[in-house]
């Protein structure tokens, strides 16, 4: 998960999401987001 990973908060990762700066994820089955190696870098 991506804010474990980084220590951001979800509420952060959201923002960024809505603002363009990150992409917009792929979802699981249990609606959680998925991001992969690039987004940590």
């Amino acid at each position: 998960m991506l804010y474990r990973a980084t220590g951001t908060k979800v509420e952060a990762i959201r923002w960024y999401e809505k603002q363009g700066l990150l992409p917009t994820p792929s979802g699981t089955s249990g609606n959680y987001r998925t991001y992969g190696e690039a987004e940590l870098g």
